[in-house]
């Protein structure tokens, strides 16, 4: 048996969110089957993978630092490390292991990659020379440590330029320059922030069209295309802040053949073995094109390809990194022989959609540039474009929509032309303002720099909106409507009528879902992956599971509160469901959520949180179960009146239910009720913060520092507090620790997310899946017992949350807990504990 040390990618951050956890999971899951000892090392509290011994053999909770790496290489003696499941950072943490001379002592591999091309990718002009080197078109680049040579640079080719820190110290640096004052300014800025006392300077191709390309590579050479993205946003906007389309939708044939042997020819090169993601900058003018970025690992694109597409990414990487060839691999659950060395085609389109955190850093500056800024993606398939785009919005708070839409109608013009040419978070609703103006498709065009075809596709959804204005109760416009993606509660507002109103007048006239399934032949083949998204045509594709069924609502797009700690929930939720002979659905529109692996669940459904989405879905699968995040109180109360004989549980609360400053220390008793009997779990308190001097739950010891007779105190007062709660589960009870050495009780609470996964990782126990037992009547007394049994030596830890100010660049912002956006772990020794 070989072993392999899986790097990690740590806290959730604007970088990355759940997608490397999801790759890490379903990567992990295909070594361990292929015979591999798998080891993680991670210090991520809300990831899935460390707990799951269906994936993991060995789970590693340490920061992610050189001497960790090395100590945990010392222990275990990997066969070799795959770096590819933790982003630039990663490939980062790699090269200086290397610098140790570790991999080479004891003959550990690199899988994916080889240790050539980790040091290109962390050097842009080492990478520079072997793309120069194959003849492809490039941007100019000039490494410097000082301001006369960055200015020198300038001077050969022009303004605008982008200046990059070399080794950044923590989240990457860039800058978009524009005149010498910026330049002296972003100079001075990247020397700082660079480990290395360098910065690069790059010709800047802002305005041209961003075309990404996704690249699959065995070990014998052979070469597919998994995708070919179009980011609706130009060159100057980070793609992840951009709406991204699948399959491109303006590109000449040509254009995408040169591209794709472009990216072949750099795959090649670099001897990457599995997944290449090559970004590219596109002059429609003359069709020249430039390579900008090559991202030979796991992120947020590739996990977006691979659930556009249907394409089991993550499962045929893990097989290649086994060392079987594309040829070799024999994907299982319904796909045919030589699913994996076939290139998907798509008879659907998929809209990627950002969502930033407007609600809870008001103050922030939003406007867009090479720096990302959003938190999370939702994604929206449909037949057509306007379809795909109308359910890639339809998740967002119909609030936040009207609020963004009448900010924009109070813009003078001047106003609007700025933000058209300097656009900010949200920019959908300036492009949406504009043409309500009566601003023309060329003159957005040469404001915005994106294709008059997409703005084709913005007046095709306000002419529908704009229909069914003076049409209300219009049959024939309903479908229509209906057909292009608008969803009840749209129409319900335009027509001002309740949404129950639309809904009763769809049954009326038999204007129902269909179901499509989604996979990587476009029906070209009998094959069956069993992942769907609804439209409205005759032929359904989609039939029920076998009973028993439960059927799982996720949590949607990464936001600011708790991270993705409602996706390790739910992993878990749906890993019990599974193990106890459920069939197992998810309905969730979060491409990069590790809920939506195959492993996890039967079936899942890439459609929108919405209540008519959800309610179509439940038609289908007549489940046993209902699981919905408790959060979504309206879901509950709407689907509450028709899910008849239907059991709706609630998973715990994925936003929390109160927000605690205050400035003496807190303690929180922490506790399983069943409905009668108390299960303690332990106490954790509460640290100080260093930037307000306050305790909050943003960062966490576990256990408290507490007396024997305060622990009692405190186990005896929680324990009567839970007692009188009404419904089962897992609580939390604060107590204020006075400087008297008294303690007051302040809130009895449902124990939030965040310390779910954090226990559960220090008490080395599964809450989430015993709550599930419990609600599912499969834990009685003694059951309960054995299984809050904590599997090995429980040891003291500490939790930190991760916020995204830095990223931002926001200074002076308070870290409360629904800014949140990841959290890091550790455990601590005797020493560290005193």
């Amino acid at each position: 048996m070989k072993k392999v040390l899986l790097i990690g990618a740590g806290a959730d951050s604007i970088e990355h969110g759940d997608e490397l956890d999801a790759a890490a999971f379903q990567v992990a899951s295909v070594l361990k089957e292929q015979g591999w000892e798998t080891i993680l090392i991670d210090d991520n509290p809300f990831s899935f993978t460390l707990d799951c011994p269906d994936a993991i053999d060995h789970a590693c909770i340490k920061s992610l630092t050189v001497e960790n790496v090395v100590a945990t290489i010392k222990q275990y003696h990997p066969d070799a490390i795959l770096p590819t499941l933790g982003g630039r950072r990663a490939f980062e943490l790699i090269q200086a292991v290397s610098e140790t001379g570790i991999l080479q002592a004891d003959d550990i591999e690199l899988l994916g990659v080889p240790e050539a091309t980790i040091r290109q990718i962390n050097n842009p002009m080492l990478l520079g020379k072997t793309l120069h080197n194959l003849n492809v078109p490039t941007k100019a680049i000039s490494k410097v440590d000082n301001y006369v040579d960055a200015l020198e640079m300038v001077q050969r080719v022009g303004y605008p330029i982008i200046v990059r820190s070399v080794l950044p110290k923590g989240a990457g640096w860039r800058s978009l320059v524009h005149d010498q004052d910026e330049l002296k300014r972003a100079v001075a800025t990247g020397l700082r922030q660079s480990r290395s006392g360098q910065i690069t300077v790059q010709q800047s191709l802002a305005g041209f069209k961003e075309i990404e390309i996704v690249v699959l590579r065995d070990s014998f050479g052979t070469m597919m295309q998994l995708a070919c993205v179009e980011d609706i946003d130009p060159i100057g906007i980070h793609a992840g802040d951009s709406i991204a389309v699948l399959p491109a939708q303006t590109l000449l044939d040509r254009e995408i053949q040169d591209m794709r042997d472009t990216a072949f020819a750099i795959t090649r090169k670099l001897r990457i073995v599995g997944v290449n993601h090559v970004q590219f900058a596109l002059d429609q003018a003359n069709g020249k094109f430039y390579v900008i970025k090559n991202n030979p690992y796991f992120d947020r694109l590739t996990a977006f390809a691979a659930t556009a597409t249907g394409y089991a990414l993550q499962v045929v990487c893990g097989e290649l990194y086994a060392g079987k060839t594309l040829r070799d691999v024999h994907l299982d659950h319904g796909y045919y022989k030589h699913a994996a060395v076939t290139e998907p085609v798509m008879d659907h389109v998929a809209v990627r959609m950002p969502v930033w955190p407007f609600a809870e850093l008001p103050d922030a500056d939003w406007q867009l540039g090479t720096r990302k800024k959003s938190t999370g993606t939702m994604i929206g398939v449909g037949r057509s474009l306007t379809e795909a785009m109308f359910k890639a919005i339809s998740d967002f708070p119909r609030i936040e929509q009207d609020s963004r839409l009448a900010k924009q109608d109070q813009l003078s013009d001047d106003e609007l032309v700025q933000l058209l040419i300097h656009p900010h978070a949200g920019r959908l609703f300036t492009l949406l303002a504009a043409l309500r103006r009566g601003y023309t498709d060329d003159e957005l065009t040469e404001l915005t720099k994106i294709d008059a075809y997409y703005f084709a596709c913005l007046r095709q959804m306000q002419a529908i909106e704009d229909a069914l204005k003076g049409h209300p109760g219009d049959a024939e416009l309903l479908v229509k409507a209906k057909y292009c993606g608008m969803s009840d509660e749209s129409i319900a507002k335009i027509w001002q009528w309740p949404t129950t109103k639309v809904v009763a007048m769809r049954d009326e006239h038999v204007i129902h879902r269909t179901f499509k399934e989604l996979e990587p032949s476009a029906g070209e083949f009998d094959q069956h992956t069993n992942v769907f998204y609804s439209t409205y045509e005759m032929e359904d594709e989609a039939n029920p599971s076998p009973s028993p069924t439960a059927v799982v609502v996720g949590t949607g797009p990464l936001r600011l509160g708790n991270g993705t700690s409602c996706d390790y929930f739910v992993a878990n939720t749906l890993r019990e469901l599974r193990d106890h002979g459920y069939q197992t659905v998810i309905i969730n529109d979060n491409p990069s959520s590790v809920t939506l692996a195959p492993m996890l669940a039967r079936k899942r459904y890439l459609e929108p949180l919405q209540s008519e989405n959800i309610r179509a879905v439940l038609d289908v699968e007549h489940p046993e179960v209902v699981l919905i995040p408790a959060s979504r109180h309206e879901l509950i109360d709407q689907l509450g009146p028709i899910a008849k004989n239907i059991q709706i549980a609630e998973i715990p609360e994925d936003q929390r239910p109160t927000s605690l400053t205050v400035g003496e220390p807190l303690d929180s008793f922490n506790a399983l009720f069943d409905g009668q009997l108390i299960y303690p779990l332990g106490i954790t308190a509460d640290l100080q913060s260093t930037d307000d001097l306050s305790y909050q739950p943003t960062a966490q010891r576990f256990p408290a520092r507490l007396t024997p007779h305060d622990f009692a105190l405190l186990e005896k007062q929680g324990g009567q507090a839970i007692s009188e709660q009404k419904a089962p589960g897992l609580y939390q009870v604060v107590f204020v620790r006075r400087f008297d050495g008294t303690f007051k009780q302040l809130l009895v609470q449902h124990m939030p997310l965040p310390e779910i996964a954090f226990l559960s990782k220090v008490l080395k126990l599964n809450l989430p899946g015993i709550t599930v037992r419990m609600a599912l009547g499969r834990l009685d007394g003694d059951a309960l017992n054995e299984a809050l049994v904590p599997k090995g030596e429980t040891k003291m830890a500490v939790y930190r949350a991760v916020f995204p100010f830095k990223s931002l660049h926001l200074v002076h912002e308070k870290p409360t807990i629904n800014r949140v956006l990841g959290g890091q772990m550790q455990f601590l020794s005797d020493d560290d504990f005193e």
